[in-house]
């Protein structure tokens, strides 16, 4: 039954019943006084009982009125929407917090070798190796699944913002009981105003100009890093423009490919590299109502030393000491062609680029022509470069296709490698990639992706790979 727009007492604020229970005695009351014969002590006691209800009255309207002009503030210990979408406040502090991620199963099927969880080129197994006799392999894993925690803090200072993130493609676990695969760091900074501190993606890298793939490893060709940093960044006026300068981790100790000629097998003595300084990098990015286009630039400073920095493990007639200059440079973007369909892409060159650029470009840092060991060794930054590109269509609002392709190369200056005898180290590596992927709901993602990747070596020939995958994503 349909009460159209009656109102009964139980929709009254509780204050109202109240007053109109107060204003019923007093009527009461008033009638009493004004009735038939009464004796003296009833009408004194009416008349007491009648004024005391008229204070109380009183009271409750003045406390209405405060109510209705202050509102009724929320108990410290309610949980209240945040500032920020999918948010809320921590209870008693005006933070907005937020958790997220997702849970994602990808089945991969590789009609050659088995090339690893992710199809990275340079892991593609060699011809006839023992690795690539197992062909038409399947493999189902769960790695890329992911979780983050985010705050949002107003300051005098500007915004206060903490990102902490992380993954599952971690070192160990295997498939023969549990897959235990370790929680791995992916980003971990805060923010106050224009300032962030902590480990993100490198300012060297364009990640809105990346094309959307299943397969975790991505393009080829591409900046691809995530290290700690110092950064700031200012917006020009206007806000379409914004410049990001940083100092961040140069990281060439871990990295033997980076400086190649450093000990290890087939390699003979070598040199130790040496961080002594950061790298340095810049972002000059402008936004369109069409996408946006960024130019980018990076500065390395890489360092060798043979013994004579007080290494014991070295002979010290190997007292070599040798240093190099690095920098790269990039321009990327993405421009909505219609409101359908978009491209993006990026190209990067630089001497130096080493571990930034995604591809064998992690062989093409720096490299002594002698293998470190004399002073006639030489050290030089390696000349690389690399891009990609894509296409992406958004045929319905749930159903999406994206196409493209990555390219990597380095041009290896110094003959080290070759007399090294390192035959597996590669020149040049390319990468296509092609998917649809359906959103049945806004917080799922099915989708079906080929690729096909290939690696030229130095003096071991090509390897080559061809993969199919889906994969289910449940973000959360």
């Amino acid at each position: 039954m349909t009460r159209g727009l009656g109102v009964g007492a139980a929709d009254w604020p509780q204050g109202s019943v109240l007053k109109l229970g107060l204003l019923g005695s007093c009527a009461g009351l008033a009638v009493l006084l004004q009735g038939g014969p009464a004796s003296a002590d009833e009408i004194e006691d009416a008349r007491a009982k009648l004024l005391l209800l008229k204070e109380r009255l009183a009271a409750l309207e003045a406390r209405q009125d405060t109510v209705e002009s202050v509102g009724v503030a929320a108990p410290a210990a309610a949980v209240q929407a945040g500032d920020k979408p999918r948010s809320w406040k921590l209870p008693g502090t005006n933070t907005s917090i937020a958790v997220g991620g997702y849970a994602k199963l990808d089945l991969l099927f590789d009609l050659g070798p088995f090339a690893g969880d992710s199809l990275v080129p340079q892991d593609i197994p060699f011809a006839n190796s023992t690795a690539d006799l197992r062909k038409g392999t399947f493999r189902a894993h769960a790695r890329q699944s992911r979780l983050w925690f985010k705050s949002w803090t107003p300051t005098d200072w500007g915004e206060l913002a903490t990102h902490i993130e992380g993954d599952f493609f971690g070192t160990g676990g295997n498939e023969i009981v549990s897959n235990s695969t370790s929680f791995r760091l992916r980003h971990a900074y805060g923010r106050l105003g224009p300032v962030l501190a902590g480990q993100w993606w490198t300012n060297f890298q364009d990640v809105d100009s990346e094309m959307n793939t299943l397969d975790f490893y991505g393009q080829e060709g591409t900046i691809f890093i995530r290290q700690a940093q110092i950064r700031y960044s200012h917006v020009f006026r206007g806000g379409s423009t914004t410049l990001d300068v940083a100092l961040e981790n140069p990281e060439t100790t871990g990295q033997p490919q980076s400086v190649v000629g450093r000990a290890g097998p087939g390699l003979g003595p070598s040199g130790i590299a040496v961080d002594r300084m950061p790298d340095f990098t810049g972002q000059l990015r402008y936004t369109h109502s069409k996408g946006h286009v960024a130019l980018r630039g990076l500065l390395r400073y890489a360092a060798v030393d043979s013994g004579g920095g007080g290494n014991s493990a070295v002979p010290s007639t190997l007292a070599v000491a040798d240093n190099a200059v690095g920098w790269g440079a990039g321009i990327s973007g993405v421009f909505s062609i219609t409101d359908k369909d978009t491209v993006g892409g990026q190209f990067n060159y630089g001497d130096g680029i080493g571990r930034y650029l995604q591809g064998v470009g992690i062989r093409g840092g720096f490299a002594c022509s002698a293998g470190c060991d004399s002073n006639a060794s030489g050290l030089a930054a390696q000349t690389t470069f690399g891009g990609a590109g894509w296409y992406g269509r958004q045929w319905t609002e749930t159903i999406e296709t994206n196409v493209g392709a990555g390219y990597s190369f380095v041009s290896l200056k110094t003959n080290v490698i070759g007399a090294a005898g390192v035959a597996g180290v590669p020149r040049s590596s390319w990468n296509a990639n092609g998917n649809i992927i359906w959103s049945p709901v806004p917080a799922v993602n099915f989708g079906l992706e080929v690729i096909y990747a290939r690696t030229v070596f130095k003096a071991n020939g090509q390897n080559d790979a061809l993969r199919f995958m889906t994969s289910f994503q449940f973000n959360f």
